[in-house]
């Protein structure tokens, strides 16, 4: 694990896009806040204390592998997974050091 600046949201988005580029890896990448609160709004809620700081903003990245021969696929694997780069504890709801 890196520190919370130098492995931002923007910038594991950036090194997903890098890894993968030139493969058959399809990055898709969500980060419009509009979207985010229309489409993922438990996602959103979380994220509304890290918004502040453009850097800090959360991502929904979708990583799908279009083999050259979609025929040779024999079955379909999901992962589902949260990185946290930085947790603020709830700061968005703390009033003068107390939750609540």
């Amino acid at each position: 694990g890196a520190d919370p600046e130098r492995m931002t949201p923007v910038r594991i988005e950036e090194y997903i896009a890098e890894l993968f580029h030139g493969s058959n890896v399809n990055v898709q990448v969500i980060s419009d806040e509009d979207t985010l609160l229309q489409e993922y709004p438990l996602f959103a809620t979380v994220n509304r204390a890290a918004s502040v700081v453009p850097r800090h903003r959360g991502r929904i990245i979708f990583l799908t592998y279009e083999p050259q021969n979609p025929a040779c696929i024999l079955e379909t694997l999901l992962l589902v997974g949260k990185g946290v780069t930085y947790d603020t504890g709830g700061a968005d709801i703390k009033i003068q050091g107390n939750m609540i």
